[in-house]
């Protein structure tokens, strides 16, 4: 596969310029991949992104965000919450998480065909004396460990095929973020998978993440013949314009969550846009939130 690396010389990008001064704005970035999915011509050309965001998690597209996250911890250590376009599971980002998105023209063979973006990545991984395989849900593992994650989505003319890759992200944080303290919730959202988790730093003891994404891109540039494309600051005025403020709404991030019920407290809540619209104790209602702290701050926003 022929790859070509996008370089978003933009503060808010980590990319092949590596820019002393980023910003990693997760919000920005997410935009930054539909834009790119929606303007790149990949008639002849696959292209590649890398990028950092700063810490956040990150949810399916179609997933329920009171079952996926701890919010009250997120808003506690500034840690951002979003969603993204594509489907698959929650995934926690900061600076020692590696985000690479591959974008290909849509033909049938390359839907779920996780083995064709990870080949590339695959083989310089080998490189650095790293076997990694794709376990039957398509996330990334070295031995019993999962390392990264992977998700698709397309637009019919590209796809976008996404993946994170742990290099020394704080496993400890990972962990607490995304366990909901909620263990009695009815939905028919995706649901992610837990599993046990590695830094690939445990394994590289004599590199750091700026060496790995700089060996990375040099793979990939004398092994894919990438060649690097800049964004003109129109078109990333553009992106910040047009396409970030979408994935920073309450409609977006909260109410596109499957309706759902809570039960907490002896209390049952049932929730549908984000917000509560029926409660067995209808004071609750009243008083705007339930009865943890966890959700206070989220429901019957004005």
């Amino acid at each position: 596969m022929k790859l070509q690396t996008i370089t978003l010389s933009s503060e808010h990008l980590i990319l092949v310029s590596f820019k002393p001064k980023r910003l990693n704005n997760p919000f920005f970035n997410l935009a930054a991949e539909e834009y790119l999915l929606q303007q790149l011509d990949c008639a002849e050309q696959d292209y590649v992104l890398i990028y950092v965001n700063k810490p956040c998690v990150v949810i399916g597209r179609n997933q329920n965000i009171y079952e996926e996250l701890d919010l009250l911890y997120c808003i506690e250590n500034q840690i951002e919450i979003c969603r993204r376009i594509s489907g698959g599971g929650t995934v926690y980002h900061d600076l020692g998480n590696i985000n690479i998105a591959f974008f290909s023209n849509c033909q049938s063979y390359k839907v779920n065909n996780y083995h064709y973006f990870m080949n590339d990545l695959f083989r310089f991984l080998q490189s650095k004396g790293i076997e990694v395989y794709l376990n039957e849900r398509n996330s990334i593992y070295i031995g019993d460990y999962k390392i990264g994650g992977n998700a698709q989505f397309t637009n019919r003319k590209n796809i976008l095929s996404h993946c994170t890759l742990l290099f020394d992200a704080n496993l400890d944080q990972l962990e607490k973020s995304i366990q909901s303290p909620f263990k009695q919730i009815e939905s028919k959202a995706s649901k992610s998978v837990r599993s046990n988790v590695k830094n690939l730093s445990e394994l590289l003891k004599n590199s750091n993440r700026d060496i790995f994404i700089k060996e990375l891109i040099d793979y990939f540039s004398n092994h894919t013949k990438i060649n690097p494309i800049h964004l003109e600051n129109d078109q990333k005025i553009l992106i910040q314009d047009q396409f970030e403020p979408k994935f920073k709404t309450f409609e977006w991030i909260y109410a596109r969550s499957p309706k759902c019920e809570i039960y907490c407290q002896n209390e049952l809540f049932h929730i549908e846009k984000g917000k509560i619209v029926r409660a067995s104790n209808e004071s609750f209602i009243h008083d705007s939130f339930l009865p943890v702290n966890e959700l206070k701050m989220y429901f019957l926003k004005s």
